[in-house]
Order: C-alpha cells, then sequence, then structure tokens
C-alpha cells in the first residue's frame, strides 16, 4: 500500500495517532487491512509497532522486530500487553519517550459491559495516564464494539472505512497477476487480460465490499468464467450484501418500466445531470434525497428502481426494521454499518423502504426500548444533513402521520412527491406495460375499456387482475386471455379505495398543501364504474 493514498484515505486515524491519543478502538472485520495500515503508519512515524491476540502474546512486526520473551503460561492473560507496556516506560529515562504502537487483537472478548474484569478496567486507566507523555498508542482491533461505561471517556472510537476503488484496482491487479503466473493460465478458455475500461468497471462493481469479500467475488470469477467478469462480480456482491441481513442490492443494468408519475419522472431525469463534474464545477451541490408519500401499491418502489437504472447508479434498499438488535449497542452498529456501505459505494442511491415503520414510536422510545429508536433516528438525521459522499436518500412512506416533523423538514430532502392513485392515462400505461410483459399484443385487447373499469385502482391491483385473468384463460383449456377475461377479474376485485377510502382521502388531504403531486391532474369520464373525482 502507497503511503500517499493512506493518508488521504485515513486522515483522521493519524491525526488521533499523532495527537498522542492514548487508546483508539478501531471497529472493523477486516483484521489484516487494519494490521497492513498501522504498519505503514507506525513506519512513517519511526515508531515500533507490536500485536497481541491469546494465542501467540505479543509479537514484533515491521522493520524494527525484536524478539519478545514472555511467560508462556501468560500469553493468553489479557494484563500481558498492559505488563509489557508499563515495563517498557519504565525503562525510559526522564528525557526519553518510547515510540510504539500496540495493537490488541479481539480484546472485545475481555470487555463484558458492567461485568467487565475490574483489574482490567483499573490497567486501562492506569496505562492511558502513564503512556500520554510517550509517542505510544494502544489500538484494539475488534469486529464489533464492546467498550464498558468507565472506559468510554478514555477509549476513542473510530470506524475503519472500506476500501476505495484505488484499493480494488491494487487488488484487481494482483489477483490478475498471480492467475496469470498459476496453472490455471493454461485451462482452455480462460482469458487473464486486462484492460483500463475493464479495470474501472470492476473495482467500481466491488465498492461497499471488504477486502475478504471482494477477494472471494473476484477467485469465484475467475473460477467459474476464466477471466474476469463483471456480472459475476456483481452477482456475488447482491449475495453478500444481502446475507449481511440489512441491506439488498439492486443492479443499475435492470431496465425498469414505469406507468405515468410524470412530474416525478421529469424531476428524476433533471436531477441526474447535478451529479455530474460540470454541475459541480457551476456550483450545483449533488442532490441529497427525495421522499415519496402515497397510496400503496402505487408505484413508489418501481419508481426507485427506475431511478437506479436512469441515473446508472448503483442501489441498496434499506428496511429500517432490520437495524434493530436484541444484545445492547447492536441497533447502533448496524445503523453505522449500513451508513458506512452506502459512502464506500457512493456515488449511490439508498431506498429506505416504507421509512415511517421504523421512525414510529420516536417521541415514546425512552420509555419503550431506553432510547435505541431515538439514537438511531437521531443519528439519521445527522447523517443525511452532514454526509460529504454523494448518497442520495430515496424514501418512501405509506402513513405520513407516523413520520416525525424534523424528517419533513428542508435539508433533510430535496423534494416530497405525492404518488396518488394512477389517472385515467396513467392506468393505460400500467395496462400496456403488464400486457406487453407478459408477451401479448396490446392491439388485442381494449386498453381503453379496462381503463375506464378500473377506476380507483392501484398499478399493482392492475396488475393482479391481468394475473388472475390469465390464469383463468390458461385453466380454460390454455386459451388465449382477452380483454373480458382481464374486465372479469377487475369486478371481482375489491380495491384498496373502497376498504380504505376514508384513509387515502386523509392522505391526500394532508398531501395537498405539502407535497408536490407526482402527476398529472385527470377528470375521470363520468361513466357507472366511475365516481368523478378529479386525481
Amino acid at each position: 500500500m502507497e503511503k500517499e493514498k493512506i493518508d488521504i484515505k485515513d486522515t483522521e486515524i493519524g491525526a488521533m495517532v499523532r495527537s498522542r491519543i492514548p487508546i483508539i478502538y478501531v471497529e472493523s472485520h477486516e483484521e489484516k487491512r487494519v494490521i497492513d495500515f498501522f504498519q505503514e503508519l507506525s513506519k512513517s512515524q519511526g515508531k515500533q509497532l507490536y500485536t497481541w491476540d491469546c494465542t501467540r502474546g505479543i509479537d514484533s512486526v515491521g522493520d524494527g522486530e525484536e524478539e519478545i520473551k514472555q511467560n508462556k503460561d501468560s500469553v493468553s492473560d489479557p494484563l500481558t500487553p498492559f505488563e509489557f507496556i508499563e515495563t517498557k516506560i519504565a525503562q525510559c529515562s526522564k528525557n526519553q519517550r518510547e515510540r510504539f504502537i500496540f495493537i490488541l487483537l479481539d480484546f472485545h472478548k475481555f470487555l463484558h459491559g458492567e461485568s467487565t474484569d475490574p483489574v482490567l478496567e483499573r490497567k486501562f486507566k492506569v496505562i492511558s495516564d502513564k503512556i500520554r507523555p510517550h509517542h505510544v498508542t494502544i489500538i484494539i482491533v475488534a469486529p464489533t464494539l464492546c467498550v464498558p461505561e468507565s472506559l468510554k471517556k478514555i477509549v476513542h472510537i473510530i470506524d475503519y472505512p472500506l476500501p476505495t476503488q484505488d484499493d480494488f484496482i491494487q487488488l484487481i491487479n494482483k489477483s490478475i497477476d498471480a492467475a496469470s503466473k498459476s496453472d490455471a493460465k493454461d485451462i482452455p478458455g480462460s482469458d487473464f487480460s486486462l484492460n483500463g475500461e475493464l479495470l474501472e468497471k470492476s473495482s467500481k462493481s466491488l465498492l461497499g465490499l471488504t477486502e475478504q469479500e471482494s477477494l472471494i467475488a473476484i477467485s469465484k470469477s475467475l473460477v467459474k468464467r476464466k477471466k474476469l467478469d463483471i456480472p459475476t462480480l456483481i452477482k456475488e456482491k447482491t449475495v453478500i450484501i444481502k446475507e449481511s441481513g440489512l441491506l439488498e442490492y439492486y443492479n443499475p443494468d435492470t431496465p425498469i418500466s414505469v406507468g405515468g408519475l410524470e412530474y416525478l419522472q421529469e424531476w428524476i431525469t433533471k436531477r441526474k445531470i447535478a451529479f455530474s463534474d460540470a454541475a459541480q464545477e457551476y456550483g450545483i451541490d449533488s442532490p441529497k434525497g427525495l421522499l415519496l408519500v402515497g397510496v400503496q401499491g402505487c408505484g413508489k418502489s418501481l419508481i426507485c428502481k427506475s431511478m437506479a437504472n436512469a441515473w446508472q447508479m448503483p442501489m441498496m434498499r434499506l428496511d429500517i426494521g432490520r437495524l434493530f438488535g436484541s444484545l445492547v449497542g447492536e441497533t447502533e452498529k448496524n445503523t453505522r454499518k449500513v451508513l458506512a456501505t452506502a459512502e464506500a459505494m457512493a456515488p449511490d442511491i439508498l431506498w429506505i423502504d416504507e421509512i415511517e415503520k421504523g421512525m414510529a414510536g420516536v417521541s415514546s422510545s425512552g420509555e419503550l426500548d431506553n432510547g435505541v429508536t431515538a439514537k438511531m433516528f437521531s443519528t439519521f438525521l445527522t447523517w443525511m444533513q452532514e454526509r460529504k459522499a454523494p448518497v442520495f436518500v430515496v424514501a418512501t412512506a405509506n402513513n405520513c402521520h407516523s413520520l416525525p416533523p424534523e424528517m419533513l423538514r428542508k435539508g433533510r430532502f430535496d423534494d416530497i412527491f405525492f404518488v396518488d392513485l394512477p389517472n385515467p392515462q396513467e392506468r393505460e400505461a400500467i395496462i400496456k406495460i403488464h400486457i406487453t410483459k407478459r408477451k401479448r399484443d396490446i392491439a388485442k385487447f381494449d386498453i381503453n375499456d379496462i381503463a375506464s373499469k378500473t377506476n380507483n385502482f392501484s398499478g399493482a391491483e392492475i396488475e393482479a387482475a391481468i394475473v388472475a385473468a390469465m390464469l383463468e384463460a390458461f385453466s380454460d383449456n390454455g386459451r388465449e386471455v382477452n380483454t373480458e377475461d382481464i374486465i372479469k377479474a377487475v369486478k371481482e376485485t375489491k380495491p384498496l379505495y373502497e376498504t380504505a377510502k376514508e384513509s387515502i382521502e386523509d392522505l391526500r388531504t394532508w398531501a395537498a398543501d405539502r407535497t408536490r403531486r407526482a402527476s398529472k391532474k385527470h377528470k375521470e369520464s363520468s361513466s357507472d364504474d366511475s365516481n368523478g373525482i378529479e386525481m
């Protein structure tokens, strides 16, 4: 790793070490990558690097390696590294200052909140004072955060950033170089060549993964496809992110058709250019986000997916309910992980689905969950306001009344759009999309008649009626579906508007002077199936 890149990427950590902050807690699953970084940092600052774990004890790492004599019986004792540090400091003369970095690995296993060994807690406090005058820093590297309350004022916590595109470029080059020198090069069909465009696209496709996860994706691509294959990398990335249980990844290359929502689609088209270098030079800030409020099944989720395709940006879907954990601190950890992944993949889109469900109960959080929901909500709001990375947040909500007022103020989102039940023209577009999607000729259907019969139907309900009609036709000796089948299915469907009319009208009233309309207004034609309302 080149020192220059580390200095740019990890300024915060470097500054903390130079500031003689005694104890730093680095939360990261990438132990090797963190150790490599501190090895370069210690070298650049003329310091020795030591590590400790409960199986090998104390090791000296780097150019100034020294033989460490240690009692085999005390190798796994968590007090051993503290005694080693105290001994080294005690051996210094009055005018000398020790210069080293000491990494404690898996030390979170010895920190158990209020049940932490009191001797160990006291050792932390004592050693913090002793090393402060010296150029000595203790680094705790662990995959999870576990700091007793009594130590939170002396232990500084940081999240180690995920690899950047430059890191992945280096990793891909090394992997391709290794594959080119292995026996795999002789396998028929193998192609380990690499050009600038392939390197650029493949490195971007890995953003958001750890180094180890990306190595797995690269290896699978080289083994399965016998080359660096971007679709394979994206597929592996999708699986890895989904396995985390927090996010779902959506490929921006998947085309999505949306019927209607002209004003909203026009807004999305205009905002695309705001991410360009020319727009930044012009003085335009990157768009922050969009809140979509509206009736269920009317295309809010669909427009999110189409936005990723239109902007050619990767998108991740977050269900806020997944962030809540049963263990103390787990919710906060999950929140930090999601936001770190979103920033690592920037520019990208973070889609927060049904945000009102996750934010419900913020005001009573202190009584119900010890303030966990309120803390998570505060973390999100602060991040949305202050983030520097170009992460576009698009949130969807069905129940506007559950949204905290802080979420709705300007600065959190660029705009708030209301997505209503589709108007006649939109219903025609939706019907055409779903008939075409099922490989049928729209010219054989009376689209206008179907649209007139589906007044107050959502897009999802129109699709469900078409699917039901096809099943009915197929069960009738596999004959071809027709207009009459679809209208029959429509008449047998009770739309949400009929069962929840009051709540939908209430939503429309709320949105009237608080949001922008996603669609143009159209009068319904007067007929037996229409109530004549203005959409």
